[in-house]
């Protein structure tokens, strides 16, 4: 998605929206409620979908003038809620694995 973004002339980095884990080679659309992936040692399960951070306003590139525009070209690409099912280590460059 950052790379995406990026290409539409947005210059987010990783974690500048705020996610834990940055993917690549995965399709936002692969993601949804209830599959289970592990990644490195953990596991996870997807519960839904991020919605809009007003705290994103600080990026010096939206502000609080392309913030309305920003929400919009966000909508269903901001990333998923996932909880936790087996703690462990991750590192970059692990697999993204789907379970079920």
């Amino acid at each position: 998605m950052i790379v995406q973004l990026n290409k539409e002339g947005r210059p987010i980095n990783p974690g500048d929206i705020g996610e834990n884990i940055t993917s690549k080679g995965v399709p936002y659309e692969n993601f949804s409620p209830n599959k289970r992936y592990s990644i490195g040692e953990i596991e996870i399960q997807i519960s839904e979908p991020c919605n809009h951070c007003g705290n994103l306003k600080i990026l010096e590139y939206i502000g609080k003038e392309k913030w309305s525009e920003f929400k919009k070209v966000m909508k269903n690409r901001r990333g998923w809620y996932a909880r936790v099912l087996k703690e462990g280590m991750i590192r970059k460059g692990d697999v993204i694995h789907q379970l079920d």
